[in-house]
């Protein structure tokens, strides 16, 4: 049985390396040394084994200062990753930051973190993409909470001369020289696994799809990852340096990684933008540790700017105009939302598609204040869909109270138009749809086990999700209608375009392909929404990256996804796809149903 989560022990593998035979960096050590200090301020009992490789300074030896004993080679480093494997147990946890150049590997294409190697040659060792997952998937065998982060470059093409780039072109000698057995196999199982249509532009699978384990990397595979010099001359990696500011602003590691992610995006998006980070795997997990709060709300977070305080969510969101927030100074959510009382009120006064601007009734309590967190008080979207509650049914007026609590509309007319109607019959509360025929694929509801919250619950939920479906373009004249192509590929090769019905059976692949025929980047969501109700994010990371075709050359705009149907599933789907470009403005959604 595992252990409960308050007996769960920490641990941390940090590597940090600014020496380099070619292209040197300056920040990598830094960044690792001032996350080791941050874990364990915040967590004491975390256990963290540090490798680190300094460039000599002044000295007389051309070697890294440390120890070499606490040199990250790939011995040292497999040695610490198995050491903690070895001594934890289920419901740990386990985290793994790299600061250091990454590398493209030849012809794979697959990904490589460049540790210290024989310094008698090149100076590196890859510890290929398809290893590292390996080590990782023996933690997850473990039943271990795992988490990495990536503050490396992958993408090619980088110029000599630019020395803050973390990125080293692959060397073939580097490769001769360290034969790895155990890479055949693992290429050998990928290439079984891996579906048949790939595309380079398509990131490796053990990274855009990790299994129990969550990974942030510090930029799309077309974006450079890059040390940032600060006034005093210190520089650090972009990623490391924006997410350690993200966890002290932001209350903390014991928030979900959604909720950090999306913060970190927003820094990015205000100081660096020409890095995008990405993340890859389940965004409910929390940082590190079990969550902090029990709070249920979703935090979205707001920017003070000129005056006026932008929420990062517009209509793809759900918000409209005269929509009702609580906002919070960061860092002090956790200790106010039980109360569902903000220290101030705010209301939605111009709303665009992922952005909206917020009003606050005393402006003046805000301060010098930057950086907020919103949670919603009211959806007016959802009044879209009027609930009637049928009259046979006890004790109306805290029906139409658990209604309103979830700005849902209730109407008691016989007359009056409505989106769902809930009635009871044989001992079941049961819900009928806007022709009056009863949802199917829902739990059953007998009357003397649920209350009225719990038939409202999944009210909003089917409101939320007819919400989704039905969210529709807003800019008509949008440049970037003609800017690329998507279509499906079924099982036998048939191809879909956008509105199509595509015929798929259980287990059978179906792979979408896209391409980017303009010349800047394009950002692709896919959502699934099943029949059960459920609405899954295709993609396991946020979004993919579609370079411009006159971009990169090892992308060349176009890129493929295959899933498999999943075998359970019952009924009719629908696929929605979100295309926008570097501005977040909406481009066009396809359906395939």
């Amino acid at each position: 049985m595992d252990r409960h989560l308050d007996a769960a022990k920490h641990f941390a593998v940090l590597i940090g390396i600014d020496f380099y035979k070619e292209s040197p960096l300056k920040g990598c050590v830094r960044d690792v040394q001032e996350i080791e200090k941050y874990l364990k301020r915040e967590q004491p009992t975390v256990q963290v084994y540090t490798l680190t490789a300094s460039l000599p300074g002044g000295t007389e030896s051309p070697l890294p200062i440390e120890d070499p004993a606490l040199w990250p080679t790939y011995e040292n480093f497999i040695a610490k990753f198995n050491h903690v494997s070895s001594i934890a147990r289920p419901g740990d946890f386990v985290h793994v930051h790299y600061s250091g150049h990454g590398t493209r590997t030849e012809p794979s294409g697959d990904l490589a973190l460049d540790l210290l190697g024989d310094m008698q040659g090149t100076g590196v060792r890859y510890l290929h993409g398809l290893e590292f997952a390996s080590l990782l998937q023996d933690l997850v065998a473990k039943k271990l909470e795992v988490s990495v982060v990536l503050d490396c470059c992958f993408s090619g093409g980088v110029s000599r001369n630019e020395s803050s780039v973390r990125y080293l072109d692959y060397n073939p000698e580097t490769d001769a020289a360290h034969p790895a057995a155990m890479l055949e196999g693992l290429e050998s199982r990928d290439r079984v696994c891996r579906p048949q249509y790939r595309d380079t532009s398509m990131q490796p699978n053990w990274l855009v799809d990790p299994a129990g384990y969550t990974i942030l990397t510090a930029c799309g595979p077309h974006e450079r990852a890059r040390e940032i010099q600060l006034p005093g001359g210190k520089r650090h990696g972009a990623l490391s340096y924006f997410l350690l500011r993200t966890f002290t602003g932001f209350g903390g590691i014991g928030n979900r990684q959604r909720h950090i992610y999306h913060h970190l995006c927003i820094r990015f998006r205000e100081a660096w933008p020409q890095q995008n980070p990405m993340f890859y795997g389940n965004k409910d997990k929390c940082f590190l540790t079990s969550s902090n709060s029990e709070v249920q709300a979703v935090p979205i977070q707001a920017v003070k700017k000129q005056g006026k305080l932008q929420l990062q969510a517009g209509r793809a969101q759900g918000v409209c105009d005269r929509d009702k927030f609580a906002i919070y100074p960061h860092g002090s959510i956790d200790h106010t939302l039980a109360s569902s009382r903000g220290l101030l009120t705010a209301t939605v006064t111009h709303t665009k598609a992922f952005q909206s601007t917020l009003e606050l009734q005393d402006s003046t309590a805000m301060g010098t204040q930057t950086w907020w967190t919103a949670v919603a008080l009211t959806r007016k979207r959802l009044n879209e869909y009027p609930v009637r509650v049928a009259k046979t049914i006890p004790w109306r007026d805290e029906w139409f109270a658990a209604l309103r609590k979830r700005s849902l509309y209730a109407v008691d007319d016989d007359e009056s138009r409505f989106a769902f109607i809930v009635t009871a019959e044989d001992g079941q509360y049961k819900i009928l749809d806007k022709s009056g025929h009863e949802i199917t694929n829902i739990s059953a509801m007998a009357q003397a086990e649920t209350t009225p919250d719990n038939v409202c619950d999944v009210i909003q939920h089917l409101a939320k999700f007819n919400m989704a479906q039905g969210l529709t373009d807003d800019a008509p004249n949008n440049l970037l209608n003609d800017s690329f192509s998507i279509k499906l590929v079924g099982a036998s090769g048939d191809t879909h375009s956008p509105g199509s019905i595509v015929q798929a059976t259980h287990g059978q692949v179906v792979t979408l392909i896209a391409e980017n025929l303009g010349d800047r980047e394009l950002y692709v969501y896919i959502y699934s929404m099943g029949s059960n109700w459920q609405i899954e994010n295709i993609l396991r990371g946020s979004h993919h990256v579609l370079p411009s075709r006159n971009g990169n050359k090892t992308y060349q705009g176009t890129a493929r996804k295959a899933w498999k149907r999943d075998p359970y599933a019952a009924g009719q789907g629908r696929i929605i796809i979100a295309v926008l470009d570097r501005k977040v403005v909406i481009g066009k959604r396809a359906q395939f149903e």
